[in-house]
């Protein structure tokens, strides 16, 4: 498969994953509801169950309650990026900067959000929207000094929350139809997994060169230049069958060999990407000493 502009990076799959997910919230909302309604009438023929109305009843009340939160919280994340992260600029860090307004320019003039770096301890790590503003926040922990080391990993990691803000997941209304999903394990997964292999697909796209910025998910930052990427991707394409499978559905992310198997297999980076990796990221000579 070829990838020729933006609209090849969308899959109908993922349409039906997220409206079947949808769905789903929107069962659970019902459920919630009728627990708050009837919920003594129901609980009464379960004794068992009926010990425990107030904690049934007070856990639904919670989930009605979540989707008006949700404008706290997006409010609450910008002030966390702004108050405990660095807004990057052309004059702070901006290798950062420039590589986002470039990533923009190729999506079409989509207008530059704002970008920070902040650890994820100050609860924010993605990219998010409040009052008709887009933000990004990546972690600092796969950064060093000098940026240019770690080119490929801020590459995919910006590229991938562009991704997001151009899916439109981070708008007000994509989190509340799936407000009460995203907080179940298990059920939430498909539309994880659906969204992982999605901003993927635009990170490979802005950043062709970036595979090493994937397979830091697998590494971590300190060994990531000695990885062999031509081994991972032999790894990647051997790492099939019913085991891998299945725990790959137990989790919130697919598997990173899958993630490479994906990109590859949609001719994002190319089968020998692994050659053109071999030697790592290009480094900055050091200067002469005076």
């Amino acid at each position: 498969m070829t990838v020729r502009d933006e609209s090849d990076l969308h899959r109908r799959s993922d349409r039906v994953v997220y409206l079947a997910t949808v769905l789903v919230n929107l069962a659970l909302f019902a459920l919630a509801i009728f627990l708050i309604e009837h919920g003594s009438a129901w609980l009464d023929q379960y004794p068992r169950l009926a010990k425990r109305a107030q904690d049934v009843r007070a856990l639904a009340i919670a989930l009605l309650a979540s989707p008006p939160a949700l404008v706290f919280l997006r409010h609450r994340r910008r002030a966390n990026a702004a108050g405990n992260g660095v807004r990057i600029s052309a004059r702070q860090l901006p290798e950062l900067h420039d590589t986002l307004v470039r990533f923009c320019g190729r999506l079409g003039h989509q207008p530059i959000p704002a970008l920070y770096i902040a650890d994820k301890a100050n609860g924010i790590s993605e990219a998010f929207a409040a009052w008709h503003h887009q933000y990004i926040v990546i972690r600092p922990i796969y950064l060093i000094a000098p940026l240019e080391e770690v080119r490929p990993i801020y590459e995919f990691e910006i590229g991938r929350e562009l991704g997001r803000i151009r899916l439109g997941h981070t708008q007000w209304w994509e989190e509340l139809l799936i407000a009460y999903v995203v907080k179940l394990p298990l059920l939430r997964n498909p539309l994880l997994h659906a969204r992982a292999y999605a901003y993927d697909r635009y990170a490979a796209y802005l950043a062709p060169d970036s595979v090493r910025g994937l397979t830091v998910y697998a590494s971590g930052r300190p060994l990531y230049k000695l990885i062999d990427v031509p081994a991972f991707v032999e790894q990647a394409e051997s790492t099939r069958g019913f085991w891998p499978w299945l725990s790959n559905l137990t989790r919130s992310e697919p598997h990173v060999t899958f993630r490479l198997r994906a990109l590859i297999d949609a001719g994002l980076y190319p089968r020998n990407v692994g050659e053109a990796a071999a030697t790592g990221p290009p480094t900055i000579p050091r200067r002469a000493s005076a």
